[in-house]
C-alpha cells in the first residue's frame, strides 16, 4: 500500500492486486453500497490519513476508486470543513 498526498485537499491510497484481493476479495467486489465494503474503505482512510490533513471538522469527503494496470487507486478529497470550503 502506498499513500500519496495530492495537494492540500486530496489523498490517494494505491493498492496492488494482492492487497485488493486480501482486503476486498478482488476489484470487482469494491462496491460502496455494501456496508462491509464501505467499512473497509473507511478503515483504510482512518489508518492512512492523519488528522492534520483531514481535520476532525471535515464533514464531507469525496471517495473515488479507479482501476489501474496492477491494482487500484482510492482517492479521498475534502469537500467541506468548518474552517474552509473546497
Amino acid at each position: 500500500m502506498q499513500v500519496n498526498t495530492v495537494g492540500h485537499n486530496k489523498i490517494e491510497i494505491i493498492l496492488n492486486n494482492n492487497e485488493i484481493s486480501d482486503i476486498f476479495g478482488g476489484y470487482e467486489q469494491i462496491d460502496y453500497n455494501l456496508p462491509e465494503c464501505r467499512a473497509k474503505i473507511h478503515y483504510l482512510f482512518s489508518i492512512t490519513v492523519p488528522d492534520i490533513l483531514f481535520p476532525l471538522d471535515c464533514k464531507q469527503v469525496y471517495i473515488e476508486v479507479k482501476p489501474k494496470k496492477s491494482g487500484c487507486i482510492i482517492s479521498f478529497t475534502k469537500l467541506y470543513c468548518e474552517t474552509k470550503r473546497y
